[in-house]
């Protein structure tokens, strides 16, 4: 009795073994092997084989996609979850081998060949998955789409080529660097060029310019403008036009108020007498008079700027029968003058009336 009793329990241990041979420890989905249990072996422990493959799907699910629950819930896409071809060959099937089928147009590949340059595509062929064919690199039509909102760039934005907004109201040639302001241009801080060639300070609007200032319409200036060199006689800082109107107004100041001419004289710088048929310089502007008191008597005034040698008749002095004669002529700086007797005997008065200061020089 006692054997037949352990020739049961025997095979009942064999049976169990049999039935559980396939099964796997621990029950907790983190084991996952298709090979276990076998297709042909029977089910041993199912309830446990069923929490194992439930759990284990979860596991992993969940990886990518929100919780699985009740209901149907859960199992759409996590943000991020879906990854893109990130490589240098040009991407011709699945990531599992099988060829791109309808349902894989949009999908993204982004080149990362020896010089990575960011570039990305999108299939939208996938019967020709090839570069610039089925790949279609992110078109100028995207990122107009892309920049049809306002955009904050948190870092530099690098445009190789030319740069527009609204086709001519803001333009940069991408070349050169020529910009083009349609509008208004707007700083609320510095503005500078190049560091220092133009510089405007935002709080007070002083402007330097490094370089020449060219301006073809008319500009407007404060009173008070003035020009760092001093190029004029006087050494004057004011800018011309303002110098000149100042100078005019000083003229006409002086004119209401003072002689503008010199002391009359009839000497020149030696001083020795004036006296016809010498040659004089004048040293600044001003007026030379003849006069003659002697019967039938002619006296020709001669002034020449550039020589030395008068010959430039300007003016006649002539007497006769109890008449007397005298001539007045306007002479510059620097021009040469004579009086020469061609009639007569007599001899001539000669007066010097300087504009300022300034004779007559003997150049005798």
């Amino acid at each position: 009795m006692f054997r037949k009793w352990l020739i049961l329990l025997l095979v009942a241990f064999v049976f169990a073994t049999w039935c559980l041979a396939g099964t796997h420890d621990p029950f907790d989905g983190t084991v996952w092997d298709i090979a276990s249990p076998d297709i042909n072996q029977s089910i041993g422990n199912h309830y446990k084989e069923m929490y194992d493959l439930r759990k284990g799907v979860a596991i992993r699910m969940n990886k990518e996609h929100e919780t699985l629950a009740t209901s149907s819930a859960g199992g759409v896409h996590k943000q991020g979850s879906a990854r893109a071809f990130f490589q240098d060959a040009v991407p011709g099937t699945r990531i599992d081998g099988s060829a791109f089928t309808a349902q894989d147009n949009g999908s993204l590949w982004f080149d990362t060949n020896s010089t990575p340059d960011n570039k990305f595509y999108f299939l939208l062929d996938y019967s020709n998955p090839t570069k610039d064919v089925g790949w279609i690199g992110v078109s100028v039509e995207v990122i107009e789409i892309l920049l049809s909102l306002p955009r904050v760039f948190l870092d530099t934005l690098g445009v190789t080529g030319d740069f527009a907004v609204n086709t001519d109201k803001f333009t940069v040639a991408g070349a050169t660097g020529n910009t083009i302001v349609a509008g208004t241009l707007g700083v609320a801080g510095d503005f500078a060029v190049n560091t220092n060639k133009f510089t405007v300070a935002g709080a007070t609007g002083n402007t330097v310019v490094a370089g020449t200032l060219g301006v073809t319409g008319i500009a407007t200036l404060g009173d008070g403008s003035l020009a760092t060199t001093q190029s004029a006689a006087d050494n004057s800082t004011q800018l011309a036009t303002t110098a000149y109107a100042d100078r005019k107004e000083a003229i006409l100041v002086t004119q209401a108020t003072a002689s503008i001419f010199g002391t009359r004289t009839a000497n020149d710088t030696a001083p020795a007498t004036l006296v016809k048929s010498t040659i004089y310089r004048a040293a600044c502007d001003g007026f030379i008079t003849v006069s003659i008191r002697t019967n039938d008597n002619t006296l020709d005034i001669y002034v020449e700027a550039s020589d030395t040698s008068p010959d430039v008749k300007v003016a006649t002095v002539q007497t006769g029968a109890s008449i007397w004669d005298s001539v007045t002529v306007p002479v510059a700086k620097d021009e040469y003058l004579t009086v020469t007797q061609t009639a007569g005997t007599g001899n001539p008065t000669i007066y010097w009336i300087p504009i300022g200061t300034g004779g007559l020089v003997d150049q005798t």
